[in-house]
């Protein structure tokens, strides 16, 4: 069985992924501060961060410029306001869980090390 998360809980993890992203951006003691520019794609995944953007911040002030977002969830006003805050964008599209084609044909369930389906 798949489970989708509700809106506020895919927007919770966003927000702790963009946290995180911030965190890692920042570098080591060694490295010193400020962005690592070997590093060219900073993101998260699971859709537009609004509750950041709500705070007036940016996405840039998180480090992240590329979002990654459900196919399901993609709208022409979603890539227009990560344009805006100069973040690429990335379309995930389910094609190995999607429910109605697993049904269907079983077989082409991705298969874990223990070489059960996985969910």
């Amino acid at each position: 069985m798949i489970r989708r998360s509700s809106p506020g809980r895919t927007v919770g993890i966003a927000t702790i992924l963009a946290l995180a992203s911030s965190w890692m951006a920042r570098g080591t003691a060694d490295e010193g501060p400020g962005a690592r520019s070997h590093i060219a794609i900073r993101g998260l995944y699971g859709g537009v961060p609004t509750q950041l953007l709500d705070r007036g911040r940016s996405l840039a002030d998180y480090g992240i410029n590329a979002v990654w977002i459900g196919s399901g969830a993609l709208t022409r006003e979603r890539v227009e306001l990560l344009r805006r805050q100069g973040a690429k964008v990335f379309a995930e599209f389910n094609t190995m869980h999607e429910v109605s084609f697993l049904k269907d044909h079983p077989d082409a369930a991705p298969v874990g090390p223990d070489g059960l389906p996985c969910p």
